[in-house]
């Protein structure tokens, strides 16, 4: 269901692409279907590898903003460099310290609560309102 809400919260702000690296989950899988509300069927869609996307950000001068759990900074205020990719990585593991290494800048939603971590649709959710700016 992640997969499916993070491609209706990107047609909601305006988000281009998803990026699926690696394997990971089948966008078309009925749960993802069901969450993207029609999503799935106009926003794009790219699997590949994680050394070609990374290769290819680079060729391409995009900024690449990774995520973690912990050390980034407050992405609240943060003005990305256009264009840019969020890079996220899976609910459990997160992305790995060399694809962190590899980012341009990390960012982390501060949290108060006990949780140590937010759902990943939630999380994006979050901060592409914040990144993007506002809807109109």
């Amino acid at each position: 269901g992640n997969v499916g809400t993070i491609l209706r919260t990107m047609d909601a702000v305006g988000a281009v692409a998803l990026y699926l690296l690696d394997g990971g989950v089948d966008p078309y899988h009925p749960t993802s279907v069901r969450a993207s509300m029609g999503a799935l069927f106009w926003k794009p869609i790219v699997r590949g590898g994680v050394d070609e996307f990374f290769s290819r950000a680079r060729r391409e001068g995009l900024q690449l903003i990774g995520t973690s759990a912990r050390g980034g900074v407050d992405p609240q205020g943060y003005a990305p460099r256009h264009p840019w990719i969020l890079v996220m990585g899976n609910e459990q593991k997160g992305l790995s310290a060399e694809q962190l290494g590899i980012c341009d800048a990390v960012i982390t939603l501060q949290m108060q609560g006990r949780a140590s971590s937010l759902n990943l649709a939630v999380a994006a959710g979050i901060l592409l309102y914040q990144m993007i700016g506002d809807v109109k």
